[in-house]
């Protein structure tokens, strides 16, 4: 029998199954001892699935990857706190816990409790959390690692975020994927500001709000699922961000320059 429970910045679910289930070393720095879980999964496993059907309550995964003609090798059901997974026998040895988190949509049960992943690098800096955004390519590694050169800075997770809304304000957390970067923390901390990224011949910081603000965050988060209504969960979290939140737009090069043109900003704000 396997049951395990995994915290991300407090949006907590259990995985019960009645075989041991792989957990990858990143996941395994989200466990915890706590049991009351926001949403618990039970997992089983079955010869041959039910032939879906509108109106059955199920949700069904199927691997086009391997054949566009497939049937479905997973059938998800329920919606509030208890949810359960139908596997295909043939797909038992393919299972594993991040596998399960997969198939219920994480990403949709953390939008439900006011959270969404960001694509950003985070770093710790003096008791709270800056946020470095920007599509691939842009520089997001680059910053976090000048920051801990120069500044000594904790690079939390180099490529994904969790932001998520309570009632002191906004926190980001670690999540247990995070790219091709090899920082991976658990870490839950308050937002000091989230810094977008434009290459420039020169460093320089300016604050912007508003739409560009939002537009910006909200194209490098997490809110596709197989849930319609995802979107505008993540558009009303990212709007409310934008209102408390400091966002800056740092034009910069790749030194240290561009450390002491944010801390500058990070001093005043």
């Amino acid at each position: 029998m396997f049951r395990k429970c995994f915290d991300f910045s407090g949006v907590r679910l259990c995985i019960s199954a009645p075989c041991e289930l792989a957990v990858t070393d990143k996941l395994s720095r989200f466990e915890t001892e706590r049991e009351d879980a926001c949403v618990t999964v039970r997992l089983s496993f079955a010869d041959a699935l039910p032939q879906p059907h509108e109106g059955d309550g199920r949700r069904y995964l199927y691997n086009t990857a391997r054949d566009k003609n497939a049937a479905p090798y997973a059938a998800v059901e329920g919606e509030g706190a208890d949810r359960s997974i139908l596997v295909s026998e043939e797909y038992r040895k393919f299972t594993d816990a991040v596998s399960v988190l997969k198939a219920l949509d994480l990403n949709h049960i953390l939008l439900e409790r006011n959270a969404v992943v960001l694509h950003a690098s985070y770093i710790e800096h003096e008791g709270d959390s800056v946020l470095f955004c920007a599509p691939s390519g842009t520089g997001k590694s680059t910053q976090a690692e000048l920051w801990k050169k120069y500044r000594s800075a904790k690079i939390i997770n180099g490529d994904r975020c969790l932001i998520r809304k309570g009632e002191a304000g906004f926190t980001a957390g670690g999540i247990y994927y995070s790219g091709t970067s090899e920082y991976c923390e658990n870490r839950t901390l308050p937002i000091k500001a989230i810094v977008l990224l434009r290459k420039a011949r020169e460093n320089s910081i300016e604050p912007i709000g508003g739409i560009t603000a939002f537009r910006s965050i909200f194209r490098e988060c997490a809110h596709k699922t197989a849930y319609p209504d995802d979107p505008a969960l993540a558009a009303m979290l990212i709007s409310e961000l934008v209102k408390t939140v400091p966002t800056a737009l740092l034009s910069c090069l790749a030194d240290e320059g561009a450390v002491c043109t944010l801390e500058e900003y990070l001093r005043r704000i």
